[in-house]
């Protein structure tokens, strides 16, 4: 990062940072010029080895030195100023630049500097760039001359953008095209003519700027939502014929997500290392589809820890984010939980899909396999199988305690844990005729049921029918554990075959394990009794009954989907913003924790699939997607064809990265301030866990 300064008398331009080879000098500072000439400037020196250099201007003759900031700061305060007789003719001053991409920051001694603003006010300054402004938004730029530079206060600006765009006035307005670096230049010239300052080589970046939901203005939330909306109704091939090829259908991003998700092997996109580059690379593949129809567009982010504070006794699905004009009732009273006023009033979910992609229902609807649900809409439902076990959203103190993490690898636990999950699960639901079995409550399944039911159908003993009369009751259509698959007992499977008894175990206070004889038990049954409770367990495991969009591999058709992983990122962003403050080490990984999503094993049904075998090989290794070094399904970001692995796509995703093509508004976390809960990341703090809800058994 760079700036110059070029000041009138014998002109001195002084360019400061942390230059390559800078040493410390005290008193006058000397070094060898470009010509082999040695020339020295007096001032004060710093012994923090970041130097400066200078370009002195006389008659014949430029020359350069390295010296310290404090050795230029004095000789610059020598110098005369434009009017005091110091220099014949008219003056000239050349004014402070930043580097190519606007790097640096104004002091306050710069005779003549700029600011950037929009109707949101002055842009974001968190990151590296001195101004920051938005593509296809009008920007208002103002000039800034100090007082003593214009007694009279008059005098012309003429600006010049991109050597193509001029503009005369204290302030103009300009509306940048394309996201990157932008050059600029500023001239003052007095009423008389008399003295000019000049500011040259500045420039402006340009990125589209996140901001939360409830900050934008009306117009900019409705261009949001209703373009978000146009990606449900215009398909694929007429949306690139109308606006390039860079749109996509939401069918498109739930099949896309679906395979990621919902594949019979493992989860290539969540529970491990692989879950933000996946999401956040989704995202952005969402937001430049929206850009496609509407180029003013970036994806807002939601910050719910809001809403946590503002419904902390209850009642989140009184949130503003659910009015019928936002996102839509939080949890519809009909029967079937379906959206029926508002913008998302009867949301299609893909019907007759099997051509499209091949993971579909057993109805042919574009959704999660499992999840035998014939309503042809996306649902919402805020109670798992009857029980509110969420009441609230994920808090400024689990935010907190995420930032502070020492490690991408545990902050990928906490993004795809507790700061996130608990939403998908609130707003998504489950409901089902499994909710009246016994075993649900008597030992504590229901919060992790489909979790769990999940894990046992990728480890081939659910199964869902193929095919269901769209005619039959929904009832009727259901999955199950066919007698055919099972290879051992309920309590065999359970264990040995699948594992699933440890987050049984870790759900229940009934069930413990029994170090000596290497078996669990339940406390006060018999064997026999144990024995019909295991079977009633894995009864209750065979059956997923249906699930909200939120709650399953198809939650992308949900809109409010979209407005979460962009506050997962402002998180993420904030943390390796903050990494020079307190180390982050950003070895890749994931800090796997006890949850009943992250069983480690992926299954290979090869030998399902050519008949040979009646369920899959199920082995403990990493799941292909989730690997430093495993491709991404994103490409073309710059529209260069590039392609990403994970740990390149997280480079490209770092906050202060030139091309990343968006920044976001703030990082500031006022609400959890005025609650007591900091986001200081120096200060550290005791871990707080979602863990099993209370009333667990």
């Amino acid at each position: 990062m760079s700036e110059s300064v070029w000041c009138q008398g014998p002109l001195a331009m002084a360019e400061y940072g942390a230059l390559p080879g800078a040493v410390p000098h005290s008193g006058a500072a000397s070094e060898e010029n470009m010509w082999g000439e040695a020339t020295s400037l007096r001032g004060e020196a710093d012994a923090s080895g970041s130097g400066v250099r200078a370009v002195l201007k006389s008659p014949g003759r430029v020359s350069l030195a390295l010296f310290s900031m404090a050795a230029f700061v004095g000789a610059l305060t020598s110098m005369p100023t434009p009017g005091s007789g110091a220099s014949g003719g008219a003056a000239t001053l050349l004014a402070a630049s930043v580097d190519g991409f606007g790097n640096g920051t104004w002091s306050s001694n710069q005779p003549l500097s700029f600011s950037v603003g929009n109707e949101y006010g002055t842009m974001v300054s968190e990151y590296k760039w001195s101004h920051i402004v938005e593509p296809s938004r009008v920007t208002t730029l103002t000039a800034k001359l100090l007082d003593e530079y214009s007694s009279d206060g008059g005098g012309t600006f003429a600006w010049t953008i991109d050597d193509e765009y001029e503009y005369e006035g204290l302030s103009v307005e300009h509306t940048f095209e394309s996201v990157g670096g932008h050059s600029l230049s500023l001239l003052w010239t007095s009423s008389d003519g008399s003295s000019t300052v000049t500011l040259d080589d500045a420039s402006v970046m340009c990125k589209y700027v996140r901001r939360e939901i409830r900050t934008l203005t009306d117009e900019d939330r409705n261009r949001f939502l209703d373009t978000l909306r146009t990606l449900y109704d215009l398909r694929s091939e007429d949306g690139q014929a109308k606006y390039g090829s860079r749109y996509n259908d939401m069918y498109y991003f739930v099949k896309k997500h679906l395979h990621g998700a919902a594949a019979k092997d493992c989860d290539h996109w969540h529970d491990n290392a692989g879950i933000v580059t996946h999401h956040l690379a989704f995202t952005l593949e969402l937001e430049q589809a929206l850009q496609a129809v509407d180029p003013t567009i970036s994806v807002p982010y939601w910050e719910y820890t809001k809403d946590a504070i503002l419904y902390e006794s209850g009642g989140w699905e009184d949130s503003v984010i659910f009015l019928d004009e936002w996102f839509g009732v939080a949890s519809p009273t009909n029967a079937n939980h379906v959206v029926t006023e508002g913008r998302w009033a009867y949301t299609p979910v893909l019907a007759d899909a099997t051509d499209f992609s091949n993971i579909t229902n057993s109805y042919g609807l574009l959704r999660s396999p499992w999840n035998t649900n014939s309503v042809p809409y996306f649902t919402r439902y805020d109670l798992t199988l009857g029980h509110a076990f969420y009441t609230n959203f994920p808090t400024c103190s689990q935010f907190s305690e995420c930032i502070r993490r020492d490690s991408l690898a545990k902050i990928n636990e906490c993004l795809n844990g507790e700061t996130h999950g608990p939403v998908h699960i609130m707003i998504g639901g489950q409901w089902g005729s499994v909710s009246s079995n016994s075993a649900m409550m008597t030992f504590g399944l229901a919060p992790q049921h489909l979790l769990l039911a999940k894990n046992l159908w990728r480890h081939g003993y659910v199964r869902c029918p193929d095919t269901c009369d769209d005619e039959g009751s929904s009832s009727e259509c259901k999955c199950s554990c066919p007698a055919s698959v099972m290879d051992g007992t309920p309590y065999e499977v359970l264990t040995d075959r699948t594992g699933l008894m440890h987050w049984i175990d870790s759900s229940s206070r009934a069930i413990y394990f029994n170090e000596t004889e290497g078996r669990y038990h339940i406390q006060g049954y018999t064997p026999q009794m144990e024995t019909d409770a295991w079977e009633s367990i894995l009864e209750a495991l065979c059956d997923p009954g249906h699930a909200g969009e939120m709650y399953t591999s198809a939650a992308p058709y949900d809109p409010t989907f979209w407005v979460l992983h962009t506050t997962a990122e402002r998180l993420l962003q904030f943390r390796r913003l903050k990494s020079p403050e307190v180390a982050l080490d950003e070895t890749w990984g994931f800090d796997h924790m006890n949850a009943a999503s992250d069983v480690g094993v992926v299954c290979d049904w090869s030998q399902v699939d050519a008949g040979v075998d009646t369920l899959p090989t199920c082995t403990a290794e990493l799941c292909e997607g989730h690997g430093a070094s495993d491709l991404i399904p994103f490409t073309n970001f710059l529209g260069k064809g590039e392609t990403y692995t994970n740990h390149q796509f997280y480079d490209f995703m770092e906050p202060n990265n030139d091309e990343l093509p968006y920044v976001y508004d703030s990082f500031e976390y006022e609400h959890c301030d005025a609650i007591g809960v900091s986001m200081d990341v120096t200060v550290p703090s005791t871990p707080v866990m979602m863990g099993p809800p209370p009333d667990r058994r």
